[in-house]
């Protein structure tokens, strides 16, 4: 539910870059979050565009998530484990 309620303020985009590579940019509160993908030219036969997107979309998510443990959630319990702390 949380990553729903974080990404109501975000701006998810599509698109390719030059030479094919699949990109997906998650901006968030003005910071950019880029996930791309690229097919291995041995498996050319197997990839589609759906399948490129995804992948640039999930490595963008990780990245975007990422960001967010570490700058919001890691603090947050740092700061509840003290409170717990200080009231034993």
């Amino acid at each position: 539910m949380y990553k729903e309620i974080i990404y109501m303020n975000a701006d998810i985009s599509f698109g390719y870059t030059d030479g094919g590579h699949a990109c997906c940019i998650i901006k968030y509160q003005g910071m950019e979050f880029v996930g791309e993908a690229t097919c291995h030219p041995e498996d050319e036969d197997m990839c589609n565009e759906k399948t490129g997107l995804t992948i640039a979309h999930m490595r963008a998510q990780i990245k975007f998530l990422q960001h967010y443990k570490d700058n919001n959630l890691r603090p947050r319990l740092s700061a509840l484990e003290h409170l717990h702390n200080c009231i034993k």
